[in-house]
């Protein structure tokens, strides 16, 4: 049985990968994850005017809080 090993990344890096696959149409983005603290939910939505990202579970982050301290993850 394989572990499954996360990966912690910038929030920078999750904003440029996004923006990647605006304007690349064969470019398909990450899967990226929160760390909730006490497990990972999926991200779902980026809003760049409100800076802030909403999870699975209906949970948020500030960007200003992910800059500081980033709970991002993907799967590796």
């Amino acid at each position: 049985m394989q572990d499954i090993a996360f990966k912690n990344v910038s929030l920078k890096e999750m904003i440029e990968d996004l923006a990647k696959s605006v304007t690349d149409e064969n470019y398909i983005p990450k899967k990226y994850l929160w760390c909730n603290g006490s497990s990972f939910v999926g991200i779902t939505s980026v809003d760049l005017l409100r800076d802030r990202f909403q999870t699975k579970d209906d949970d948020f982050s500030c960007f200003e809080w992910e800059l500081k301290n980033s709970k991002i993850y993907i799967k590796e």
